[in-house]
């Protein structure tokens, strides 16, 4: 989890912090373009290494004062510092060199209706043990529109990222795999009431022009 995050000569304020942040749900509130989507966007970089859209700008005549990007990331064993200052002359934030401490799964729900996923699985560092070398070239992190979150995402060369959720639901339900058993359980937690539980239905063909099966809900 991000646990604490300071900014210098970066965004709406000049300074700002360290924000201190608690386990659970923390509120951030304000009006309109005082930063708020803003310090999710820096927190997100700060936890992935990767902007959701374009990359965070210093803030006009920093040049005497180094725009800063500092953070605390808790993981499940330590508490890892992330630092990085901005190289004017090449235009980009700059890490410290080394691991990047990994916090685990970190979604991203945007507010213009897109989703980020950042899975250690897929983008964290490996390390091939034969060589003792670290491969940081990682895919980056999945950046999803509405649309790709149900279908499907793919690359530019037409290899499938991700299979969307129509694919994926309608596999675990006919699989009977540990995914549906989870899936079936947050809907649980999303149902109205006891009366009104959200039960996944079996597969149809919902639409003459898609021979896909798509997922369905049984109400009462």
């Amino acid at each position: 989890m991000l646990a604490r995050l300071r900014l210098q000569g970066v965004g709406p304020s000049e300074e700002l912090g360290p924000v201190e942040l608690g386990e659970g749900v923390n509120l951030l509130t304000g009006d309109n373009g005082l930063g708020k989507s803003f310090l999710l966007d820096v927190a997100w970089w700060a936890l992935t290494g990767a902007w959701p859209a374009r990359p965070a700008w210093p803030r006009p005549g920093v040049a005497s004062r180094e725009p800063l990007i500092e953070a605390e990331v808790r993981g499940k064993t330590a508490t890892a510092a992330v630092s990085a200052h901005y190289e004017l002359a090449e235009e980009r934030w700059v890490l410290a060199k080394g691991r990047p401490p990994m916090p685990g799964l970190v979604l991203y729900f945007r507010v213009d209706g897109r989703f980020s996923l950042w899975d250690p699985a897929q983008h964290y560092w490996r390390r091939n043990r034969a060589r003792n070398v670290d491969h940081a070239e990682r895919p980056e992190p999945l950046q999803l529109l509405p649309d790709e979150l149900w279908n499907a995402v793919t690359s530019s060369d037409g290899r499938t990222l991700c299979r969307g959720l129509i694919e994926d639901w309608v596999t675990w339900q006919q699989t009977r795999s540990p995914e549906h058993d989870a899936l079936c359980r947050v809907l649980d937690c999303l149902s109205p009431s006891e009366a009104e539980k959200l039960v996944p239905g079996p597969p149809m063909r919902v639409w003459l022009d898609d021979v896909r099966l798509h997922p369905t809900l049984n109400l009462p």
